[in-house]
C-alpha cells in the first residue's frame, strides 16, 4: 500500500531547536500579567512553580530520552549517609556525561540560553550553571516501594 503523499508531515524535533521552541512558548505563555504574578509568588515565597514552561512538544521529546537512558543505561544505587542520620537513598540513576553522550534533548535545554535569562527576569537576579562539570543534570528513578532521595519516598499506599 502506497503512503498518502498529500498528508502533512509531522516535523522532526532536534536538539538545534531547542532553544527557539523554548524561546517561542516562553513568549507566548509568560506575558506580562503572569510574570508579575510569578515574580511575585517567588518573592514571598521562594519558590514558584512554573507550570506550562516546557511546550508539550520539548516535554515529550525530553520524557522520552530521560526514560529511554534509564532503561539503558540506569543504575541501582542503595546507600546509608552518616551525614544525614544515616538516613537510606534508594535510586536508579543516569549521571550526566552519559545523558551528555547518549541524549539530546536534556544537555540543550538545561544550556538553552533562554532558560537562564527567563529564570533571571523570575527571580530578579543573575543565575549560574553548576560549576562542576558532570554534575549538571542528572536522571533519577524512584520506581519501587522504599524508594527515596533525601527525604521523598516513594510508596504506592
Amino acid at each position: 500500500m502506497a503512503k498518502d503523499s498529500s498528508a502533512p508531515c509531522k516535523q522532526q524535533l532536534s536538539a538545534s531547536d531547542v532553544n527557539d521552541i523554548l524561546a517561542d512558548h516562553i513568549a507566548s505563555s509568560f506575558d506580562a500579567a503572569r510574570m508579575s504574578e510569578v515574580r511575585a509568588s517567588f518573592a514571598a515565597e521562594h519558590i514558584v512553580p512554573l507550570r506550562g514552561l516546557c511546550p508539550p512538544e520539548l516535554l515529550a521529546a525530553i520524557k522520552d530520552e530521560a526514560c529511554d537512558l534509564m532503561e539503558r543505561f540506569g543504575a541501582r544505587h542503595e546507600v546509608v549517609f552518616e551525614i544525614t542520620d544515616n538516613t537510606p537513598r534508594k535510586m536508579a540513576t543516569v549521571g550526566q556525561p552519559i545523558i551528555k553522550a547518549e541524549g539530546a534533548f536534556i544537555h540543550a535545554f538545561y544550556f538553552s540560553p533562554i532558560l537562564p535569562e527567563f529564570l533571571a527576569d523570575v527571580v530578579g537576579e543573575q543565575l549560574y550553571t553548576c560549576p562542576y562539570a558532570g554534575e549538571h543534570y542528572v536522571i533519577s528513578r524512584l520506581g519501587k516501594d522504599g524508594d527515596r532521595q533525601s527525604t521523598r519516598l516513594n510508596s504506592s499506599h
